[in-house]
């Protein structure tokens, strides 16, 4: 049963509790997700917003490893830091950018790690703006602004730290096999 599938892909990344919503919204074929993700329908943000999906954090895994099963993150993509590390990344991170106050926010927001934040930049999902502001309620923007910018530098240092240990090669698109030794990621 397709069904299936997708619950053991929900239950695989944690996220389990979402399988009666995406079932019941049409979305019980993973792989027909990843297919039409493949051929340019891919699912948003939005749309898991849209269905019942509040919590940013779980959305951003959910779309990320969907990514990385459809053609994303062919490096090895760190499941365990990512999805289930615990909060004192987060905690490190913001406050050594003197923005400790958002520690909740980012937490309560399904947030469990840093390098959750750093995939998602390198992401087709991108943290933005929007999502700061309307769904972590990080009101001020300079603060946004602050977040954005060591996300996306952060981002590029993580990604570069993964790509260094599997011999791979950085050009501008997506993922793919160059030969048997090495990789390419275009981000």
């Amino acid at each position: 049963m397709n069904s299936e599938k997708l619950l053991e892909f929900l239950k695989e990344i944690g996220m389990q509790q979402y399988g009666n919503i995406l079932i019941a919204e049409g979305f019980d074929d993973i792989n027909l997700i990843i297919k039409q993700m493949n051929e340019g329908f891919p699912i948003l943000d939005d749309t898991l917003k849209e269905i019942g999906i509040s919590c940013p954090g779980d959305r951003a895994k959910i779309l990320i490893r969907m990514q990385d099963i459809s053609d994303g993150f062919d490096f090895d993509f760190p499941f365990e830091q990512v999805f289930f590390k615990n909060n004192r990344s987060i905690q490190k991170w913001l406050n050594k950018e003197g923005l400790q106050q958002y520690i909740p926010n980012f937490i309560d927001s399904g947030y469990q790690s840093l390098e959750l934040l750093l995939i998602q930049m390198a992401s087709k999902y991108k943290m933005n703006d929007k999502i700061l502001k309307n769904e972590l309620n990080i009101l001020n923007d300079e603060d946004r602004k602050k977040i954005l910018s060591s996300l996306e530098t952060n981002s590029k240092k993580y990604v570069y730290q993964l790509m260094k240990n599997k011999n791979v090669e950085r050009t501008y698109s997506k993922m793919v096999q160059k030969n048997t030794d090495s990789f390419c990621i275009i981000i």
